[in-house]
């Protein structure tokens, strides 16, 4: 499986984002593709975890022409931040937009963490991941994914153990943290 495609991407490549160091400070800027082909560099990204009221977590399975990891699952809803948003209120509106533009909703998100992860195989981000409760409904943008569904995150999490499943290589960070700590949102939904 392809970790970066750049070949039939349907993602604009020329995209902003700022560079930040990790103490999430703006120290440049570069393009999409530069992200991409530059490792060493870290930009800013919004993961959205959406539970159900039954207590299930909403999936996506990105599609075949994302840039990266494409046909791998992850959270509900994910995009980098574009350029110049640098306030955790500007950083919001950004994560709703991505809302809007991946699954046509506009619900309540509560920023959890914030979590540099400079070290992955796709290059630096700093996450800021978000929380959110809904049962939709949906519209999926199927240019950004290919199916979307709600799950228990222990059974995601075993099927990852087994190699069942293919999960974008943050999800399984933050997965991870949460298997460790299934209580981390109860005080937030």
């Amino acid at each position: 499986m392809s970790q970066v495609n750049l070949t039939n991407t349907t993602d604009s490549l020329e995209e902003l984002h700022d560079i930040v160091d990790m103490n999430d400070r703006v120290i440049g800027r570069a393009s999409r593709r530069e992200f991409l082909t530059n490792k060493k560099i870290m930009r800013r990204s919004a993961h959205i975890w959406l539970r159900n009221t039954d207590g299930k977590f909403w999936l996506q399975q990105r599609s075949a022409t994302k840039d990266l990891q494409p046909n791998c699952w992850s959270y509900a809803v994910g995009g980098f931040v574009g350029a110049g948003a640098s306030t955790k209120e500007e950083i919001l509106e950004e994560a709703k937009r991505e809302l809007s533009e991946e699954l046509s909703i506009d619900t309540e998100i509560t920023l959890f963490k914030i979590l540099p992860m400079p070290d992955l195989s796709i290059g630096g981000i700093m996450v800021y991941w978000y929380i959110g409760q809904t049962d939709g409904p949906f519209v999926p943008n199927k240019v950004e994914i290919s199916d979307f569904d709600a799950f228990d995150l222990q059974e995601v999490w075993a099927l990852h153990q087994q190699n069942k499943i293919n999960l974008v290589e943050t999800f399984v960070r933050e997965l991870s943290y949460y298997i460790e700590h299934p209580h981390c949102f109860d005080k937030l939904l």
